[in-house]
């Protein structure tokens, strides 16, 4: 049987469908066919740590503390008595006499050209010709200070004390014979030993007051 103009027209149109419907199917088909190769090398990567390593810094300097200036082996500074006082002279000067004992003053003389600075108590020692010798116990008549004897005749003293040898037991007790006594006193701070003749008998016990400005 014939088909009609109108007939065969549609006929083409199903069969075009059904064709492009076969493509389109196929094409699907070997779509899901297809899988998506995962790399099984691939790691994870983390991320890198962003916190900043710690720098140790080594200290390489150098101490910079002030050395110890102070002058462990240096000269001590001098005496001014041994630079000032070496031209000291001794002298008998004034007495006053009390019950058993004269007190008598014996006079240091600066004869230098500097004043002369001195404190204390002297050793003080009387001797004879005979080898009496006979040393001073301390006397708190006057306290202890700075005494400057001023230079070119200024003068200081000390106060003995001679007990009267009457008043004593010759037999225990020395003393010194009064025709050939020496006076020595040897002043705080000043080497040289000052003497004079001293021509006063005195015995054990006699004393010295500490040096005194003036006479």
């Amino acid at each position: 049987m014939a088909l009609s103009k109108y007939q065969t027209r549609i006929v083409i149109v199903i069969v075009a469908v059904v064709a492009l419907t076969g493509v389109a199917f196929g094409g699907y088909w070997e779509g899901t066919r297809k899988t998506v190769p995962v790399s099984n090398s691939s790691s994870i990567v983390a991320p890198k740590s962003t916190t900043p390593k710690t720098t140790v810094e080594t200290n390489t300097a150098k101490s910079t503390a002030p050395k110890n200036t102070s002058p462990n082996s240096a000269t001590p500074a001098k005496n001014s008595s041994t630079d000032t006082c070496n031209n000291l002279s001794l002298a008998k000067g004034t007495s006053d006499g009390t019950a058993g004992t004269m007190y008598w003053h014996a006079v240091i003389t600066n004869n230098g050209t500097k004043d002369c600075s001195v404190t204390g108590y002297p050793v003080t020692t009387m001797t004879d010709d005979q080898g009496g010798s006979v040393n001073a116990l301390k006397s708190n008549l006057y306290p202890t200070e700075l005494v400057t004897i001023p230079a070119n005749g200024g003068k200081a003293h000390v106060v003995l004390g001679l007990p009267n040898p009457n008043n004593l037991d010759p037999g225990t007790t020395v003393c010194t014979k009064a025709s050939s006594s020496k006076l020595h006193l040897e002043l705080p701070g000043v080497p040289k030993t000052v003497n004079s003749l001293f021509s006063e008998s005195t015995c054990q016990g006699f004393t010295v007051t500490a040096i005194r400005a003036g006479i």
